[in-house]
């Protein structure tokens, strides 16, 4: 009996990804609503307590994580958890959360620029989005899931920050039909802002604007 419900729950039907994206289109618009609020300068763990808040108001049952809130320096710490530190202008913050609605789950990390930032992070901002253009490209069934990771880190590596990733490729697991709606490039994506972000924003190596 080993896999008999986790094979099949790997195939989502019409209802259930209806049920996926509205889960993320709450958490969506949870951050949307609640974001101007990051320049009234909270702390990281009032901002995801009023980020929990907010998704239960938009319909959610309940966040479908724990919410992750951290500003400036206590981005380098992955997982942080939402500490007393007040936001502050010029900081990114990064915010990994998500929404249940009807039993399913969204999970999505975004990096919020409070203000202006240095050119560095510009330069940070337009390399990951093409990086997840690229990764958003590759996905098809029957890709591996290594291929979506290579896309992306390829774009990232050509911008002179190869060195930048701190974790393993990913593995060469097949993607399946219904997985390429639910965002496994995204992920992948979300994987290269992440790096970058950590290894270059918080100075773990010295950084070259890239020409």
């Amino acid at each position: 009996t080993s896999g008999l419900v986790e094979r099949p729950r790997r195939f989502k039907d019409d209802g259930e990804l209806a049920r996926i994206e509205a889960a993320a289109a709450v958490a969506d618009a949870a951050l949307a609503e609640l974001r101007p609020r990051l320049l009234d300068g909270p702390t990281e763990a009032e901002f995801a307590l009023e980020l929990d808040a907010t998704m239960r108001r938009l319909g959610a049952t309940k966040p479908s994580v724990e919410t992750i809130v951290s500003s400036g320096p206590n981005t380098s710490r992955p997982h942080a958890r939402p500490s007393g530190r007040r936001v502050e202008p010029g900081d990114l913050v990064i915010i990994d959360f998500g929404a249940v609605v009807d039993g399913y789950c969204s999970d999505m990390t975004r990096t919020v620029a409070v203000g202006d930032v240095d050119d560095t992070s510009v330069r940070m901002l337009e390399v990951v989005t093409a990086a997840q253009a690229a990764g958003v490209a590759a996905v098809a069934p029957g890709v591996a899931a290594a291929d979506v990771d290579a896309a992306c880190r390829a774009v990232i590596g050509d911008a002179g920050w190869a060195d930048a990733f701190e974790s393993e490729p990913a593995p060469q697991r097949l993607l399946l039909p219904a997985r390429v709606t639910v965002g496994t490039a995204e992920a992948s994506a979300a994987l290269a802002a992440r790096e970058v972000l950590l290894a270059l924003v918080h100075g773990r190596r010295h950084v070259h604007h890239a020409e």
